[in-house]
């Protein structure tokens, strides 16, 4: 069984690949929305870890609840808000995409089309995010990724303002994951000095 869910990760992302895209891209686009651009994203999958801890116990008001691997559901049932989640690529590339149409094409493989208000270009700078903002289904939509990283982030709620909090509550997850894997590292390597 678990061979077999070792297939499935690069085959869904590499017919997220399939599905190509263009990049819906303007001056304005560059801006990622939410402050998403200031965390210091990581690379590697498996450091998501640490940011998903860190999130908060309540977004708009409602309690969080386990929605398994690097996912947060802010909500249950009728009440839900928000579902932050990464969706991990594996170790799968996506030869001729990447930016906002490696993020949309991930993101429409999940969960059907979206209505793009703002795309980021495909080329970006190392270390900026590369995200695309929207709706589908009556969900409010932002999702993410940065250069060279094999997953992508998203958060789906029910409205904007819902949209906002989530995204707030991650970006401030992300600070602080970021500055204690900054201080273990420092404190280590002070240690072996």
């Amino acid at each position: 069984m678990t061979r077999r869910l070792l297939w499935i990760v690069p085959i869904v992302a590499l017919m997220a690949c399939a599905r190509g895209g263009s990049s819906a891209s303007s001056p304005e686009a560059a801006a990622a929305p939410f402050e998403i651009g200031s965390v210091a994203w990581p690379v590697d999958a498996n450091a998501l870890d640490a940011i998903f801890a860190a999130l908060p116990d309540d977004v708009s008001g409602q309690a969080r609840l386990d929605g398994g691997y690097l996912t947060a559901i802010y909500g249950e049932g009728a009440n839900r808000v928000a579902t932050i989640y990464a969706v991990d690529l594996g170790s799968a590339a996506c030869p001729g995409m990447s930016g906002g149409s490696l993020v949309r094409s991930t993101l429409e493989q999940r969960g059907g089309k979206l209505r793009v208000d703002q795309q980021s270009p495909d080329e970006v700078p190392e270390g900026t995010p590369a995200f695309i903002l929207g709706s589908r289904g009556g969900q409010q939509v932002v999702a993410w990724s940065v250069p060279g990283a094999h997953w992508v982030i998203a958060i789906e709620a029910t409205s904007a303002q819902a949209r906002e909090a989530a995204a707030a509550a991650i970006v401030q997850a992300g600070a602080s994951a970021s500055a204690s894997a900054s201080a273990s590292a420092t404190t280590t390597a002070s240690a072996t000095a």
